[in-house]
């Protein structure tokens, strides 16, 4: 487990990072390398077999349901849905270091 504080930074780096992919999709290498990162972050500070793993990859970030109807629209919500959800699990996770 890494100290407190450094772990704290390293968190609120991925947080600051979610406004820059607020303008990319789910399929750009950007946040596919970011979603990689803050899982290998998450399992760094927490362990492998920490809940809080299991709790971050279970954001969507693409639509649950698609139907042919389903708009280009449908998936821009859901992704950015989704980093708002990351960035308050994120923001969770600062408070249980904390």
């Amino acid at each position: 487990m890494i100290d407190p504080e450094e772990a704290i930074g390293k968190i609120d780096k991925q947080i600051e990072m979610i406004d820059d992919l607020q303008d990319m999709t789910s399929n750009s290498s950007e946040f596919i390398k970011w979603l990689n990162d803050t899982e290998e972050l998450i399992e760094e500070i927490f362990g492998g077999e920490t809940r809080f793993l299991e709790d971050f990859n279970a954001i969507y970030f693409t639509p649950f349901f698609l139907s042919c109807q389903s708009k280009d629209t449908v998936f821009d919500e859901a992704y950015l849905g989704g980093l708002e959800e990351a960035r308050s699990f994120l923001h969770f996770l600062i408070d249980e270091i904390e």
